[in-house]
């Protein structure tokens, strides 16, 4: 089975994605530099995310012990990812444009 046509790389340029062979077939993934998943959110945001991510938390284990803290993982998941769904359901991003 030929390698597909857009993936196909050329001398002249630094190849995009990498070709691996798992169990016979061919697994294409990114170099490094590519992101799989866009990023959104800008560091200022991703350190406000997680630290209230944090302190929500804490939550769970100080103060009133409620479950209600454990909220407190989405924002830090978006901090440690630098995606958030929401912002790119309404097209917003604080993260710096590549140049």
């Amino acid at each position: 089975m030929p390698f597909p046509e857009r993936l196909r790389f050329r001398a002249d340029v630094r190849p995009r994605y990498s070709r691996v062979l798992v169990h016979g077939h061919p697994i294409v993934y990114p170099t490094s530099g590519h992101h799989v998943m866009p990023t959104n959110i800008g560091t200022p945001d991703r350190a406000v995310r997680a630290l209230l991510g944090i302190a929500l938390l804490l939550l769970v284990v100080m103060g009133p012990r409620s479950y209600w803290g454990l909220i407190g993982l989405i924002p830090l998941l978006t901090a440690v990812t630098g995606f958030c769904p929401l912002y790119a359901i309404f097209g917003i991003s604080t993260a710096r444009r590549r140049a």
